[in-house]
């Protein structure tokens, strides 16, 4: 492992248990083992470290997409409890940049410079449901980006009531909570069943 990926892992451990105050570079240095000076070799400040920090910890739902699933229900479970454990992973590191004032605005300022930010996952799921139409597997009349924010939202609460209490009671697991979320989804994604044959009857001879 290289001395970056050492500082970024270090600096995303700090994000995690002490937040971006307690991410001193100091401390970063101390747990990436290296000089403090280092850090400034690879970054010009401690602000492109932590952002870099989060990129690089940032988990992707490519692995879970990617995989075909001909049951739409099943796929949907599969797809919420993915997008529960991103969320879980998230947070912490989003909230930790939030609570510094001066940090959450350059990094707002750095989403809109780059066009990032929390709506490129929107669209991921988007494009992916997209495909799943042009597949047959969801129903032509439903709209990508609703059934994305469908999905996703009640999943980042759930994430979020888990971070913050410690535990959801309404549902027992993620899996619970995922097949009680896919049910709506199936009401508006599911495709329309084929048209029946009307059946001919065959005329007696007079």
């Amino acid at each position: 492992m290289t001395l970056r990926n050492e500082i970024l892992d270090a600096a995303g451990t700090l994000l995690r248990t002490r937040g971006a105050a307690g991410a001193t570079t100091k401390e970063i240095a101390a747990a990436a083992g290296c000089a403090e000076g280092s850090l400034y070799r690879h970054f010009p400040d401690k602000g492109a470290l932590l952002f870099a920090a989060v990129e690089k910890h940032l988990p992707t739902l490519d692995a879970v997409l990617a995989v075909g699933d001909g049951d739409l229900r099943h796929h949907f479970e599969r797809v919420a409890v993915a997008l529960v454990d991103y969320f879980g992973k998230l947070l912490p590191l989003g909230v930790a940049l939030a609570a510094d004032v001066e940090l959450a605005d350059r990094n707002r300022e750095r989403m809109r410079s780059g066009r990032i930010g929390p709506h490129k996952l929107l669209e991921h799921l988007a494009e992916h449901f997209a495909v799943g139409q042009l597949e047959g597997r969801i129903r032509a009349a439903a709209d990508p980006l609703t059934l994305a924010a469908l999905l996703a939202g009640p999943c980042f609460h759930f994430a979020f009531m888990r971070f913050f209490a410690g535990g959801v009671p309404l549902w027992e697991s993620p899996a619970q909570f995922a097949s009680a979320v896919a049910e709506p989804l199936l009401a508006v994604a599911s495709p329309d069943p084929p048209p029946k044959r009307a059946k001919r009857t065959r005329r007696k001879d007079a």
